[in-house]
C-alpha cells in the first residue's frame, strides 16, 4: 500500500489561536483508504471558539480531536 503523511499548522494573529493537524492516509488497495488525523486547537491568550476545550476537555483553551475513516470506493 500507499502511505500519504500530512501536517498542517495555522495561526490566527488576530485571537492569538493556533490549529495543528496530522494526518496519515493508507490506500489499503484501490478501492480501501484509511485515514487516521489529529486535530489540535489551542490558543494564547484569549478564549475566541476554541474555549470550549477549556470547559469540556480540561487545559487551558485546548480542544484535540481523533479521527478514523474507512473509504470505501467503486
Amino acid at each position: 500500500g500507499l502511505v500519504q503523511p500530512l501536517f498542517v499548522v495555522a495561526y490566527d494573529p488576530l485571537s492569538t489561536t493556533f490549529f495543528n493537524r496530522v494526518s496519515v492516509e493508507y490506500l489499503y488497495s484501490n478501492h480501501l483508504v484509511f485515514q487516521l488525523t489529529h486535530d489540535i486547537y489551542w490558543g494564547r491568550s484569549t478564549e475566541g471558539p476554541w474555549f470550549i476545550g477549556g470547559r469540556f476537555g480540561g487545559g487551558y483553551n485546548n480542544r484535540n480531536e481523533t479521527v478514523f475513516t474507512a473509504i470505501f470506493q467503486f
